[in-house]
């Protein structure tokens, strides 16, 4: 059976969109839909302290780890250490940050759930800054009004299959070995 070579073409477009549209939907933000928003400044924590009056009412997608909780009658306020988001709109940690800011949400967030170090990803709008002591310094950091606090799920510890003891072996010449 001879398939027209017009019809193999198109046969072949088909199947290239339909494997470029699989691959495209798995990329991009995990974000829940109301999130994901255009933020209208893209500077960060550190460049928003020296101005914060420049971007006042800006909105503002930024992520980083939670320093610290304090849950109130109004709301909760975090303070977050800022890190750059990846293609899935998560922090990525690194040894740069892009400095504190805290975010004032209405919501109640629950202290064991959103723990020092655990993740999150913030969109909201910029409303000034407040000065407050780290340590024996006076910190400005810039405030964020959010609705939305996304608490990114904890991360599985790396674990190397060539020297984790539970792991298989693999060497040369003899095959796998396991340990028990």
């Amino acid at each position: 059976m001879n398939i027209d070579p017009f019809w193999a073409r198109l046969l072949a477009i088909i199947a290239a969109a339909f494997v470029a549209a699989l691959v495209l939907s798995s990329c991009g933000s995990r974000l829940p839909k109301d999130m994901r928003i255009t933020p209208t400044t893209l500077a960060d924590p550190l460049q928003v302290a020296e101005r914060p009056g420049a971007y006042t009412n800006s909105t503002v997608l930024w992520g980083g780890r939670i320093v610290s909780l304090r849950p109130g009658r109004e709301g909760t306020e975090l303070e977050v250490l800022q890190f750059e988001l990846n293609s899935s709109d998560r922090p990525e940690s690194g040894q740069r940050t892009g400095g504190r800011f805290l975010v004032r949400t209405p919501a109640f967030l629950d202290p064991a759930l959103y723990a020092p170090g655990r993740e999150v990803t913030v969109a909201g709008t910029l409303e000034g800054s407040e000065t407050r002591p780290v340590g024996e310094r006076p910190y400005v950091y810039p405030v964020v009004i959010s609705n939305d606090v996304y608490l990114w799920p904890e991360r599985a510890p790396y674990r190397d299959p060539y020297y984790d003891p539970w792991g298989p072996r693999f060497y040369f010449g003899y095959g796998v070995y396991r340990y028990w």
